[in-house]
């Protein structure tokens, strides 16, 4: 799967896949067209749910912080309305959460 690769669900929902290296070199990420919802893996990092904390979650050996800056500001232009954490938690919160990490 590539950038901007897109899985038809049906007339109304398509998935669009965005690179997103910066956690790992071949993280993705998902952004439903339908509601703006956005599956982020772990390239804004966890969620602690039922808190107002962000977590980044970047390990080595892999982590590149450029690139993760880059997916950062990339993830902040696309709109989203909702973020999906991989581990736990959806929030509302878009911009304020990707900020958060230091994209955008």
């Amino acid at each position: 799967m590539n950038e901007g690769d897109e899985i038809n669900l049906s007339g109304q929902q398509t998935l669009r896949l965005i690179e997103a290296p910066g956690h790992a070199s071949h993280q993705l990420c998902i952004y439903k067209t339908r509601n703006g919802g956005l599956f982020t893996g772990d390239a804004v990092g966890a969620d602690i749910a039922g808190h107002d904390i962000i977590i980044p979650f970047h390990p080595l050996p892999q982590f590149d912080l450029q690139m993760c800056l880059n997916t950062l500001q990339k993830l902040g232009r696309l709109s989203a309305r909702k973020i999906y954490y991989s581990h736990s938690g959806v929030s509302d919160s878009v911009n304020e959460h990707i900020a958060r990490p230091g994209g955008s």
